[in-house]
């Protein structure tokens, strides 16, 4: 059985004794059901992994101590930075956690011009933050210890020309090339994927100024949440860890 996990943001030193937070002591106590005596393993997102037990569990708390660390690293070799277009409800949730268990190294929400999405700044902070929970449970999920960078939002023009990856694509049904038309690039790959209602002409336009390549995943027109998933899926077959 594989030992339960949860995520601790802060320095861990083995030998240490420390209370777990309130919402890891209730997952703990009310989900996991564990007992004293029971191990956990702790990751804090720099790398590793730290391998816990549960000393004392009561209502609202649990105190463990720090029996080893194992500086196990599963991150792909393959740096993948993911520009999405930002999309409604579940979708948006659904692709963070999705490229999350894929191994993508950066996730930036982008505003497009076709995007039906308006989210005021109050509301955009709450949509970050919830965001960036679901990355934390799907590295947990994942057996991942690095949690990916939830980038702040931009424009799809904004972001084209900030990136710096070696290669670069925009998922287009109308292009003619596919991953395996380009040679392997060295470690890094921005990718593109638009909204529901896809990129309009002058931010493909954009694209082909900052250096973007047009790349196809088939016939079939892919849905906002599927598209990134499958390319990403692609890439990390055919230059990653998934071969």
């Amino acid at each position: 059985m594989r030992t339960p996990r949860v995520f601790e943001p802060h320095l861990i030193k083995v030998g240490q004794r420390f209370n777990v937070s309130s919402s890891n002591a209730h997952y703990i106590r009310t989900v996991l059901r564990l007992s004293t005596g029971d191990a956990v393993s702790i990751f804090n997102g720099l790398g590793g992994e730290y391998f816990c037990e549960a000393i004392e569990i009561k209502k609202n708390l649990v105190l463990v101590e720090v029996k080893h660390f194992d500086p196990v690293e599963r991150e792909s070799s393959l740096n993948i930075h993911l520009g999405i277009g930002i999309s409604r409800g579940e979708r948006m949730d659904f692709v963070i956690q999705k490229t999350t268990e894929l191994g993508v190294d950066i996730i930036t929400p982008l505003f497009t011009r076709r995007s039906e999405v308006k989210l005021p700044a109050a509301r955009l902070k709450k949509k970050l933050s919830h965001w960036q929970q679901i990355a934390i449970t799907a590295c947990r999920q994942s057996l991942r210890n690095r949690i990916p960078k939830l980038a702040n939002p931009k424009t799809v023009s904004d972001w084209v020309f900030s990136v710096n990856e070696q290669v670069r694509f925009v998922l287009d049904p109308r292009g003619q090339k596919t991953v395996n038309t380009f040679i392997k690039p060295a470690n890094s790959v921005s990718l593109l994927v638009g909204p529901e209602g896809g990129l309009d002409e002058e931010e493909i336009k954009n694209t082909e100024s900052a250096n973007f390549h047009k790349l196809s995943l088939g016939p079939r027109i892919l849905r906002t949440e599927t598209a990134p998933i499958a390319a990403i899926s692609v890439l990390q077959s055919v230059w990653g860890d998934m071969k």
